[in-house]
């Protein structure tokens, strides 16, 4: 009678287009919303809530995208990122990266800041873009690779810093207002393909 009573529902599973998943499927991470201190876990996408904080430590692993474009706060995120890092009109400060820069944060995609103030990149590994635009106070982008280009351009600035870093394809600096600072210092082409660079900054598995 139960091999019965199952097979009729299978049936009827079929029938009205529904599948059932296997009870040992593993569970996909999910979207989440940033205010304050992300707790630990794995997450697909990100967002920062509007004129939040975000704080977000090594102890979080998110496989899709970092957003934060609704006026937020500080952000400080010091972990790997799956595809995109995007953080615009930042009213606080912007950082990605630890302290000291003992590690370095991956970035599967491009890492853009723009509209924000006070950024700080530090020991970035980005697979294809870092982007900083249109940002103001003071901005460091230091010792972090690109396999395709690094674009610092259009900000309006305190201080400016771009040092030791490394591009696969191009490095453009210009239109930058910089009223007291500015240091570009020891930045290099990667000798090799951007595949190549990328198969090189991998994170180990």
């Amino acid at each position: 009678m139960n091999r019965i009573i199952c097979s009729a529902l299978a049936s009827l599973g079929v029938l009205l287009g529904l599948s059932v998943a296997p009870a040992s499927a593993e569970a996909q991470p999910k979207n989440t919303t940033c205010n304050g201190t992300l707790e630990a876990g794995t997450f697909k996408n990100v967002r920062v809530a509007a004129d939040a904080d975000c704080f977000v430590g090594p102890e979080v692993t998110i496989t899709g995208n970092f957003f934060a474009v609704k006026s937020p706060g500080v952000i400080n995120v010091n972990t790997d990122i799956g595809r995109n890092f995007i953080v615009a009109g930042a009213t606080g400060s912007v950082t990605f990266g630890p302290e000291g820069c003992r590690v370095d944060p991956h970035v599967d995609n491009n890492l853009i800041v723009r509209n924000s103030n006070n950024v700080a990149i530090c020991q970035a590994t980005v697979d294809n873009n870092i982007m900083l635009r249109n940002n103001t106070g003071r901005l460091m982008l230091r010792d972090s690779v690109a396999c395709n280009n690094i674009k610092v351009v259009r900000n309006d600035l305190q201080a400016l810093r771009v040092l030791r870093n490394v591009r696969a394809v191009n490095f453009t600096v210009e239109r930058n207002d910089v009223q007291n600072t500015t240091r570009i210092e020891g930045n290099t082409k990667f000798a090799g393909s951007p595949q190549e660079c990328r198969t090189s900054i991998a994170p180990a598995a």
